[in-house]
């Protein structure tokens, strides 16, 4: 069984997750992050995946470090638990531990219909105010779209957008041969049904912002489709490659896109700033165009 099968079914290998190698990994990880950031001029930060797909429903999230010298000594990853409500709590702990950091998730177009529930968390407990607020405090964003596709909605949920088709990815990852829910799992209809669970239950936990992203795996991130060199290694890395038809775990590459890109309005490129303006929601995702966005001061008297 590879690898990655079976750490999509958390079957861990003994010898991977034991606190001599994953540590020594992750304090590796730090130690690149801090020799790369450039305060001002180009900002890293200390993070990680919580990689959970329970029965090829993807669920992850990107865990993100304000300071590096604020990191628990191993992260919480999906093999410590699948669900995202044991996530939220572990963050809550570190921040008690004076340790400041925010999720984002990620691929919900892949999620099988279980990353913006409605009426049950993913536990099978009704979803209530306190599961709400857990949420809008651990997860300020969500990403809108990444090279497996778009989260923002679907044409099934938007009949009447003429773009609501773009980068649709229909299938699950991990080889299962059916096509993924379409409610709860696009963004457009998770802020709509966030509306309505605000006015009928007096709750919303869906009022996140947005990043594009990339989701690459070959620490590159390929925004030109004139210049994609793929974002899987090299599983995708020629033209040849990518419409050879062979896939791995269901992904089939010639599906992928250009990666997407993610916008932060922040004071200064520092970790600092650039955090606390995630936090703020106070940010834009798009496809990989480089846009310039522009801001209107609101009057007060309005």
């Amino acid at each position: 069984m590879s690898l990655e099968l079976r750490f999509l079914k958390t079957e861990p290998i003994k010898e991977l997750v034991s606190p001599e190698v994953a540590g020594s990994v992750w304090k590796e990880i730090i130690r690149i992050a801090d020799k790369y950031n450039q305060p001002g001029k180009f900002t890293t930060f200390v993070a990680y995946e919580w990689s959970s797909t329970p029965n090829n429903r993807n669920l992850h999230r990107n865990v993100i470090f304000k300071d590096s010298t604020h990191v628990p000594a191993a992260p919480f990853s999906s093999l410590d638990s699948q669900h995202p409500e044991d996530l939220w709590a572990w963050m809550d702990a570190q921040r008690k531990q004076g340790n400041e950091l925010l999720c984002i998730s990620h691929n919900a177009n892949l999620s099988d219909g279980i990353m913006f529930p409605i009426e049950v968390d993913n536990k099978g407990r009704p979803i209530d105010a306190a599961w709400a607020q857990e949420r809008v405090n651990n997860e300020p964003l969500t990403e809108i779209h990444q090279l497996k596709g778009t989260s923002e909605t679907n044409p099934q949920l938007s009949p009447n957008d003429e773009f609501a088709n773009y980068e649709i990815l229909n299938y699950l990852l991990g080889g299962e041969e059916r096509a993924p829910k379409i409610h709860g799992s696009y963004i457009r209809e998770a802020w709509e049904n966030g509306l309505a669970m605000e006015e009928g239950r007096g709750y919303n936990p869906y009022k996140m912002g947005v990043v594009g992203a990339s989701d690459s795996h070959n620490t590159a991130s390929g925004y030109v489709q004139s210049d994609y060199f793929g974002g899987h290694g090299m599983m995708d890395a020629t033209d040849k490659n990518r419409l050879s038809g062979k896939k791995e775990l269901g992904l089939d590459v010639a599906q992928l896109s250009t990666s997407g890109l993610g916008g932060v309005w922040a004071e200064e490129n520092t970790r600092a700033s650039l955090f606390d303006a995630m936090k703020r929601k106070e940010t834009f995702g798009t496809s990989g165009v480089r846009i310039k966005v522009r801001f209107w001061r609101l009057r007060s008297d309005r």
